[in-house]
């Protein structure tokens, strides 16, 4: 694979890993667990039950059986006492153990005023009585003792995050995106792989587009079209999995325009591989393709020729412009300037019928290539008086 192809499909691939890696959540059920005290619950509570008596009139027992519909689960021995322990202390002072910050939101965190506690299913101590849980519900542990102490469990099967109103708040970001940490990682590796890959190299007798004009048009490609738009499927759902699944079609519309951004990637490759060799005889020219040989003796003809947008987008533009205010005014100059725009080059043709173009300025006539002026003098007298080749399209032809 070409070092440009390799470069911009590793820089493609690592932005979208990123931003994947960013919205990545577990498929695995999970608890909110928070204090209970039912015994401040049934004080002073006249709620009816369904045998006429008020709750307070219960003994603690009868109490306990009532509110918690028989989804009590009792545990035991030292490691649920320590466990307990915890959780009940970081809830009453609000104050997380080493390592448990990502069980509570943010803010919360920081106000240290906070209710719930976040575990997977699977966690230890839980996973001992991960079975026991079947439904989205409230499920009571019992820990015995002289005075039996609770904590409320809320079972969710899976985390859904904010995916377009069918999901709930509330879930701890670092808990329900634990890969997120790793995602500015991979983009500055994804950015230092681009940068380190071998660039093409440049000699007194090459005539190569300006390096910084070629790293721009992938800074842009793939920061202001390609990611954006990969990314907000994955943000507005609030997980990749959701996005990829069931709300695929939303997706694809986003993913649709992103993949403009990959054909404004692979312009960059094409743009940043091209090369012109002044050799003794004529010119060779690298491109994406491979080299080709142009020597001064097999030219049939140099022609000067001028690329500009195609007329359907100019058109569109000025349909948009009909709009009026402030889309009608930028689709308005969108439409002045592309009407305006033309780059400029030259067309090599070969009496065997092969053809090439170097485009040596861009849109705005401004000079693309560097060290254009030795390929001037290498074709100084063969360059055709014939009127100039026009020819628009999104992008310029190569070959």
């Amino acid at each position: 694979m070409p070092w440009e192809i390799l470069r911009r499909v590793s820089l493609a691939a690592g932005l979208a890993a990123s931003a994947w890696l960013a919205a990545m959540t577990p498929s695995r059920p999970f608890l909110e667990l928070g204090r209970v005290d039912f015994a401040a619950q049934q004080k002073d509570s006249y709620r009816p039950t369904p045998d006429g008596r008020a709750e307070c009139e219960l003994s603690a027992q009868q109490f306990i059986a009532w509110r918690t519909k028989g989804r009590v689960i009792p545990v035991a021995g030292p490691p649920w006492q320590a466990w307990f322990d915890q959780v009940e202390a970081a809830l009453a002072a609000g104050k997380v153990p080493k390592g448990w910050t990502h069980r509570v939101p943010a803010p919360e965190l920081r106000r240290r005023r906070f209710t719930r506690l976040h575990f997977w299913a699977q966690e230890p101590p839980l996973s001992e009585i991960a079975s026991r849980f079947s439904e989205p519900a409230a499920y009571y542990l019992a820990l015995p003792g002289t005075a039996p102490r609770y904590l409320q469990a809320y079972y969710r099967p899976r985390l859904r995050a904010a995916a377009l109103g069918s999901g709930f708040w509330g879930t701890p970001t670092a808990f329900a995106y634990p890969l997120r940490r790793f995602a500015a990682g991979l983009a500055l590796l994804t950015w230092l792989i681009y940068g380190l890959l071998p660039w093409p190299r440049r000699t007194p007798e090459v005539s190569a587009p300006v390096r910084w004009r070629v790293v721009g048009i992938d800074l842009a490609a793939s920061l202001l079209l390609f990611l954006p738009f990969f990314s907000l499927p994955l943000l507005i759902v609030g997980s990749a999995q959701q996005a990829a699944t069931e709300y695929l079609l939303f997706s694809l519309v986003f993913w649709a325009v992103s993949s403009l951004g990959l054909l404004a990637l692979y312009w960059g490759a094409v743009w940043g591989s091209f090369q012109v060799q002044i050799a003794d005889r004529g010119l060779r020219i690298h491109s994406l393709w491979g080299a080709a040989d142009f020597t001064l003796s097999d030219l049939a003809e140099v022609r000067r020729a001028a690329f500009r947008p195609p007329h359907w987008l100019i058109r569109g533009m000025r349909l948009l412009s009909l709009l009026g205010g402030r889309r009608g005014m930028l689709a308005a100059g969108q439409a002045s300037i592309l009407a305006s725009s033309e780059a400029r080059g030259l067309r090599l043709r070969s009496r065997g019928g092969r053809s090439a173009f170097i485009w040596y300025t861009d849109q705005t006539g401004g000079m693309a290539m560097q060290n254009f002026k030795k390929v001037e003098s290498a074709l100084a007298g063969r360059i055709s008086d014939a009127p100039i080749l026009e020819l628009s399209g999104v992008f310029p032809p190569f070959r």
